[in-house]
């Protein structure tokens, strides 16, 4: 079982990207927002970068670990399903595995029950995102950890077309990150913890009354529109064998949809489509017995049956009729989904092109997905396309 990373920056602020860095890669933005025509000291008193060092000071309650933990017991049977996340993923070797992490509820609960400490949270708006930087200090022991957090302002889809609504609520999933990331780094035996005592409350619970909550999901994933098929490939198993680990699972994977964090296609991928095959284009060629026509039993009953040719007045011999065969569908099938999928079906339509006049077709029908394909894997493609031209102009490779 895979660990979710506690930052989406880097692991280590000290080894990472620094802030001038950042700023050499930054967006263009009005000269009055950009942070690379600021003094040092005017963004000190902007962000408040530097923390104060903090020194160990006598509580007038002493933490104990049996208490701590006692707290985060009760507080994770509360919490269940809301104190950790938990999706499917499909690791390189075609097996699965599962990314899991406590919740910013969790990180909350672990932060009170731990006690005699405190979390701040800032942020530097460098124009195309915000840079929280997210402090733990633990008084009673003298120590304090910062990490930092890089959010986009366009990351939430929450609020619809209202950009304000979006921009506010990428805001607080930023600061949620952070606060939740410097949380769980400081403390981290204490938020593993948490999240081990709310995943296994939540299957105990959902154990309990396995058959009805296993319902409950089919229906919510029916009134989604998500076909089961989907969500039983990501457990590897049949909707009626599922035990209360997916079932639960699946209930944590429902909650993060609800709520805006992730998609049906990130947590229940569709399965790829078969890859097309040599066989499947001539097969579709040969026309079926049913469609061809019963020869007739002997040339004169041919005759008979089709009417005499009309003489032509001008006297000219009729027109030859075409022999041009009709275009060959060099589409690939809309159901594939994912660049990867799509680079993999277009290349291997593009292996069975035998002439220009092939390719050209194909590119012509293949025209908008091709164009969809942006960034180096565009590049590469395209590269590909002048290659195999290349190639069957001089007779090299393949073709």
């Amino acid at each position: 079982m895979a660990r979710a990373p506690l930052t989406d920056v880097h692991d280590e602020f000290d080894t990472g990207p620094v802030v001038h860095e950042i700023l050499d890669v930054e967006k263009p933005v009005p000269q009055e927002r950009a942070l690379a025509g600021m003094s040092q000291q005017h963004l000190q008193q902007m962000s408040a970068v530097i923390f104060q060092p903090v020194l160990a000071q006598p509580a007038p309650l002493p933490r104990t670990q049996a208490t701590v933990l006692a707290r985060i017991r009760e507080a994770a049977a509360m919490g269940s399903s809301d104190f950790y996340y938990s999706y499917p993923v499909r690791k390189k070797d075609g097996s699965r595995d599962y990314i899991e992490g406590i919740t910013i509820d969790g990180a909350m609960a672990v932060f009170q029950a731990y006690g005699n400490c405190d979390v701040d949270c800032r942020e530097i708006d460098i124009g195309w995102a915000w840079l929280f930087f997210a402090r733990f200090v633990d008084y009673e022991r003298g120590t304090s950890v910062v990490r930092p957090h890089l959010e986009p302002k366009d990351s939430s889809k929450i609020g619809g077309v209202d950009a304000t609504r979006r921009l506010q609520a990428s805001h607080n999933i930023g600061a949620s990150k952070a606060t939740r990331n410097v949380i769980a780094n400081a403390i981290r035996q204490y938020t593993n913890f948490c999240e081990e005592e709310s995943k296994n409350d939540l299957v105990k619970k959902v154990g309990l009354k396995l058959d009805e909550h296993r319902k409950r999901v089919l229906a919510r994933l029916a009134e989604l529109g998500i076909a089961v098929q989907r969500v039983e490939g990501s457990f590897g198993r049949a909707a009626g064998d599922w035990t209360a680990r997916e079932v639960a699972g699946a209930i944590t994977q429902l909650r993060m949809l609800n709520e805006g964090l992730a998609t049906a296609n990130d947590l229940w991928p569709a399965p790829p489509p078969p890859e097309p095959r040599r066989s499947d284009s001539e097969s579709a060629a040969v026309p079926s017995p049913a469609a061809v026509p019963p020869a007739a039993e002997t040339a004169a009953e041919a005759a008979a049956a089709s009417p005499a040719p009309l003489p032509d007045p001008a006297g000219s011999e009729p027109p030859p009729a075409s022999t041009q065969a009709p275009p060959r569908n060099w589409t690939i099938p809309p159901n594939i989904v994912g660049q990867e999928n799509v680079i993999k079906a277009l290349t291997e339509l593009l292996d069975m092109t035998e002439s220009d006049a092939d390719q050209d077709e194909f590119e012509r029908q293949n025209k908008e997905r091709i164009a969809r394909i942006t960034g180096v894997k565009g590049q590469q493609f395209k590269a590909a396309l002048a290659l195999r031209r290349r190639q069957r102009q001089t007779g090299d490779g393949d073709a």
